[in-house]
């Protein structure tokens, strides 16, 4: 049976923050781009970090107090490697802005969500001849992250790796296992990715994460940067015009929010402000008044009427319906629908969306619209 990974906790007691290495030299953002190997699973950055830089991190972390990895205990899976671990929000921050890791990050689709920073819990791995990791998910955990720190998440497991063939490492492939919705979606065989000097690794950990395992060392070291992107947790605040309006972070607000609208961020404010801002963003549309009917002699249509219903009812059915609208749009142009599924509200805010743009749009935002008819 798969096991799970083992993150022992935070392990900063007593560990003294190393004075990391500054991170550079670097190559240009412009010149890296996230590679995508399975959608919304697998991702690698190439050349992430040079290497010089990864030559200097080598050095600078062989000298620091590295532990053996302790047993696993029962439902973890066994992994056999050195590693240091400390909770350095700092060094996080640095490692998420500084390398282009951010830009690269939220610039880019397929995250599932907007990434807040790194998780401040970093760990230092070295596999060494004969070491590996045995198959296993790695888990979701609730943290602090980002700047400011707010209450997250972790969804993507981040390793850097430092090391690869070019520096003597032989074997320490990462391996992923294809489940039933990949072999469905044709991903038979499994996807071995080789440690590449300054190659960064993200792949979704949580509910979704692949089986994997970091297959066994045969020359060399494997050194490898450890962390996780976090998005921010959310609470549902208010729900205003049909739009949903969160907060991250927890009620009462902290002192500097993060609201969402439509699940894209777009302010960031002190909570004194969050009334003011509402009542600006969320002003009352103009209603729209139906028109009365005309007074005057004209002769009315008898418009079709189409049961959507009948979607549901059988092929005949089915048939029926699609003539009755072939026949609406080619006579009269026009029809009527019921059993819609949708509420009256519903269709009253969508006429009174029309109206509001129709009636609050400038003349000359008009005209740019205008068809060349």
């Amino acid at each position: 049976m798969p096991k799970k990974a083992a993150d022992r906790g935070t392990a900063s007691n007593g560990v003294t923050t190393p004075d990391w290495p500054a991170l550079r030299p670097l190559a240009p953002t412009a010149d890296l781009s996230p590679e995508v190997l399975v959608e919304g699973q697998i991702v690698v950055i190439r050349n992430l970090l040079t290497s010089t830089l990864c030559s200097r991190y080598v050095s600078f972390l062989s000298s620091l107090s590295l532990i053996t990895t302790p047993g696993p205990k029962k439902g973890e899976a066994v992994r056999v490697n050195d590693r240091f671990q400390i909770q350095d929000a700092t060094f996080a921050h640095h490692l998420w802005t500084d390398t282009g890791l951010h830009d690269l990050v939220t610039q880019s689709a397929g995250w599932g969500a907007v990434p807040c920073g790194l998780n401040p819990n970093i760990r230092i791995y070295r596999y060494r001849k004969g070491q590996f990791f045995d198959q296993h998910y790695d888990e979701a955990n609730t943290v602090m992250a980002g700047s400011p720190p707010l209450p997250a998440r972790t969804t993507w497991t981040l390793l850097i790796y430092l090391t690869g063939a070019a520096t003597g490492c032989v074997g320490g492939e990462t391996v992923f296992y294809p489940e039933a919705s990949a072999r469905r979606a044709g991903r038979v065989d499994p996807l071995a990715i080789a440690p590449e000097v300054g190659m960064a690794l993200l792949h979704k950990h949580g509910e979704d994460c692949m089986l994997h395992e970091g297959k066994l060392v045969d020359a060399g070291e494997k050194w490898v940067i450890r962390s996780d992107l976090c998005v921010p947790r959310k609470t549902k605040l208010y729900s205003i015009n049909h739009v949903d309006i969160y907060i991250y972070g927890s009620i009462p607000p902290p002192q500097t929010t993060i609201y969402l609208e439509s699940n894209h961020i777009i302010q960031t404010l002190p909570p004194s402000l969050l009334q003011t801002w509402l009542a600006e963003r969320f002003r009352r549309l103009n209603t729209s008044v139906p028109v009365e009917p005309s007074k005057l002699p004209v002769e009315y249509a008898t418009l079709r009427t189409l049961d959507l219903s009948w979607y549901n009812e059988g092929s005949e059915r089915k048939a029926a319906l699609a003539e009755e609208l072939r026949l609406g749009m080619t006579t009269q142009g026009f029809f009527t629908l019921i059993n819609h599924g949708a509420s009256m509200e519903d269709i009253e805010r969508q006429v009174d969306i029309a109206h509001h743009i129709i009636t609050n749009t400038p003349p000359e935002e008009k005209q740019k619209l205008k068809a060349p008819i």
